[in-house]
């Protein structure tokens, strides 16, 4: 049994009084764990589990895509939000409604024909991709797993 060394200390009663004292405050304040911080601090952890896991969720892209049936899909533009994407893909869609087609010109017009696709080509929303026979929209993970 090893003996433990004793200091005499010279206090007086106040001081030993306020001693004891602080020491019973240091002792009582050991963690509660049914205190209300921890439940606070619960509730900031499970939100920020939460917040991370809508993260994950949301973290998908929306490629519009311009298809052409002989040739494959190119990407035209990517969308973190479903709704920019389909707002892009109807304006899109709208302008390849008003293709000129030589066959509704009048005689007088078709030798026009090249100059008035050329400028509806150069108006596209999705550039270099007038020719598409169609645009969709496929969505992605964004990153990688």
């Amino acid at each position: 049994m090893a003996i433990e060394p004793r200091f005499p200390i010279a206090l007086t009663l106040p001081q030993m009084n306020d001693l004891i004292t602080r020491l019973d405050a240091s002792a009582a304040s050991e963690a509660d764990p049914n205190a209300e911080i921890f439940a606070l601090l619960d509730q900031v952890r499970a939100l920020r589990k939460q917040a991370l896991t809508d993260r994950q969720a949301r973290a998908m892209i929306h490629l519009v895509m311009a298809v052409v049936d002989y040739e494959g899909r190119d990407p035209v533009r990517a969308f973190t939000a479903p709704e920019e994407a389909q707002a892009f893909l109807a304006v899109v869609q709208a302008h390849q409604r008003t293709r000129p087609s030589v066959l509704t010109l009048a005689d007088d017009q078709v030798d026009d024909w090249e100059s008035l696709l050329r400028e509806w080509e150069d108006k596209h929303p999705a550039p270099g991709h007038g020719s598409a026979n169609r645009f969709e929209i496929e969505t992605v993970p964004l990153g990688f797993e």
